[in-house]
């Protein structure tokens, strides 16, 4: 997929959506172009995908993407994956069984062979194929027109709900309703249902792509995402060899030794399939149920709530300075802060006093460097309390000065456990270098704006 502004989140979602959607029409079209070289493997996987992206996103996105594009776009987007459905199942049984061929007995191997024939007619389907190319290339500048029409419309002015809200709400739905399919799936044979579940894990993980740009913690979800949907597949491709061997089995009429052997081979087949079958489902009982699904929701609304404060971002420059500068009409406040226990995602905790008045607060930051992502809320006495006491060992304990100076807002870190002053200045624009004010160049050391080291979680004790 092309690349997307790094402002995803915080355009339009109207404006947004049809950003992607070009940039998966653009990959479509390439894949296009991969397929008119011949099929194979990877050329016909990639294109299928490539459509599939697209689809996903017209569905996911229907007020803004899939109303530009019509039902009539929707059906040949269908149509072309639906065409080349057929030749990617057979090509997939078709690696698969010989892949096994060194791994299993005479039996087996027997059995492989007579199938494999089978599959020949549908695994280069060159024809069907090429019908599916055909009619992508009839319809894309139709396809492209009406969201590019529509995107340069709504890029005139009109502004609506960020895309990050949208994205956000979207995300939760989709990974809610991931949990209830495999939460539904009981047994192996429940085809429809990993069906259906390995669908909304697709769905789920095509709809989180585009924030990946942007937002880099993405990439551990989809990655969570992408083993759950492999998995949920290999275990597709058995059922549906199964399926075929099955429907084979029934309708055999041996008739003479060599038929009856090669009888003998598809029961052998058939055997070794359902056992990797069971096989598959044991390991997705074991990785992708239980507790991780939870997990993954938790995970997944954690990066719903950095989404829809796209909008919310700090843009800020941290200096070391060697003293403690003297400072005029400063304001002055008391801060301790703690943060809980956490793997990529750490909260914090933080407690300010100026003069009589307390303020509680909880707060998730995510990014490094000049502009940085920050939700914030206040707790109650009582939720604070018991909070607190798990930030034991990773806290902080400072005074803060803030001085106007030139229309900006400079902020002095006066640390009461360590020898250490940090100056902060919140920007406009990540790309303005900020005048040193008069009062703060004597003690100004380094900018230490992307130096991990002065992060106020690396500096917790």
């Amino acid at each position: 997929m092309g690349t997307l502004p790094k402002d995803l989140l915080s355009r339009t979602a109207e404006e947004s959506t049809r950003l992607i959607a070009l940039a998966q029409l653009d990959a479509v079209c390439a894949e296009t172009a991969q397929l008119a070289d011949g099929v194979d493997t990877g050329a016909l996987r990639d294109f299928r995908v490539s459509v599939r992206r697209l689809r996903s996103t017209a569905r996911a996105h229907h007020a803004h993407v899939g109303a530009a594009i019509g039902k009539k776009g929707a059906r040949v987007l269908r149509s072309v994956q639906r065409t080349t459905g057929a030749a990617r199942d057979a090509e997939v049984a078709h690696a698969w069984l010989r892949s096994l061929k060194k791994e299993v007995g005479a039996d087996v191997r027997a059995g492989i062979a007579l199938i494999t024939e089978e599959l020949t007619s549908t695994h280069i389907n060159a024809e069907a194929v090429e019908r599916a190319r055909k009619r992508f290339l009839r319809e894309e500048p139709a396809l492209r027109k009406k969201i590019e029409v529509a995107e340069i419309s709504l890029v005139s002015g009109l502004r609506g709900t960020s895309f990050g809200v949208v994205l956000g709400g979207l995300a939760r739905t989709h990974v809610a309703d991931l949990a209830a399919r495999l939460l539904e799936i009981e047994h192996a044979d429940d085809e429809v249902g990993i069906h259906d579940a390995r669908i909304a894990g697709k769905r789920l993980r095509y709809l989180l792509e585009p924030a990946l740009a942007t937002h880099p913690a993405t990439g551990a979800t989809l990655k969570r995402l992408k083993r759950l949907q492999n998995a949920l597949g290999d275990l597709h491709d058995t059922q549906v060899l199964g399926d075929r061997l099955s429907a084979r089995l029934a309708n055999a009429r041996p008739r003479g030794r060599k038929s009856a052997d090669a009888l003998r081979g598809l029961v052998a087949l058939a055997d070794y399939v359902e056992h990797e079958r069971l096989s598959l489902f044991a390991g997705v009982v074991r990785d992708h149920f239980g507790g991780a699904i939870p997990e993954l929701v938790r995970e997944v609304d954690a990066l719903a709530v950095v989404f829809e404060s796209a909008g919310d971002e700090e843009t800020e420059r941290k200096f070391l300075l060697r003293g403690k500068p003297r400072m005029r009409g400063a304001k002055k406040k008391e801060i301790e802060q703690g943060y809980l226990p956490g793997d990529r995602l750490r909260e914090r905790l933080r407690r300010v006093t100026k003069g009589d008045k307390q303020t509680l607060l909880r707060t998730i930051k995510l990014g490094a460097g000049v502009k940085r992502i920050e939700v914030e809320e206040q707790l109650s006495e009582e939720l604070f309390a018991a909070l607190w006491p798990l930030t034991e060992g990773c806290r902080v304990f400072k005074t803060r000065y803030t001085v106007r100076d030139k229309g900006l807002v400079w902020e002095i870190d006066e640390f009461h456990d360590r020898d250490l002053y940090l100056a902060e200045v919140e920007l406009p624009s990540a790309s303005i270098d900020p005048p040193i004010p008069k009062w703060l160049a004597p003690q100004l050391e380094a900018d230490v704006t992307d130096d991990g080291r002065y992060v106020n979680l690396n500096l917790a004790r």
